[in-house]
């Protein structure tokens, strides 16, 4: 969870996320006094498609535990952690996992005709390698020229 930014419990914050492998979150508020429960309420101001939402605690920062069981759903915004002891301070890291997007690719001439589609599905999120041959949509070379 390396550059993420956590947030102790209570009060009202604007803090989120910052690492490569997850979407930035922004915390609406946090209230402490349900119940003997904390509960955790976020906004997203991404506009990727996401699989759902992780939720780490703390009581110290940098070493965070994943406290859900299996991701939340993408249209949670909020949680209550009831796995807390009264008078301690907790921080809380709420992670987005990146969902899967249709993605396409297509070549063109310069004249703008379509030559060849290359990939027309959903992907998950992630690296992927498109290899194209040169050819058109007939398996034939397409010639290049500069003039």
């Amino acid at each position: 969870m390396s550059g993420a930014v956590a947030v102790a419990g209570g009060g009202t914050h604007s803090l989120g996320i910052r690492s490569g492998s997850s979407t930035a979150v922004a915390f609406s508020s946090i209230a402490d006094s349900r119940e003997g429960a904390i509960v955790l309420n976020w906004e997203t101001e991404a506009d990727e498609a996401l699989s759902g939402f992780r939720l780490y605690r703390t009581l110290r920062p940098g070493d965070f535990s994943c406290i859900t069981d299996s991701p939340l759903s993408p249209h949670a915004r909020t949680c209550e952690d009831r796995a807390i002891e009264p008078g301690k301070e907790y921080c809380y890291l709420v992670a987005a996992l990146p969902g899967s997007e249709r993605v396409r690719i297509d070549i063109y001439d310069l004249a703008g005709r379509l030559v060849r589609r290359l990939v027309d599905r959903p992907m998950e999120a992630g690296r992927h390698q498109i290899e194209w041959n040169g050819g058109d949509a007939r398996g034939r070379t397409v010639a290049q020229s500069f003039n």
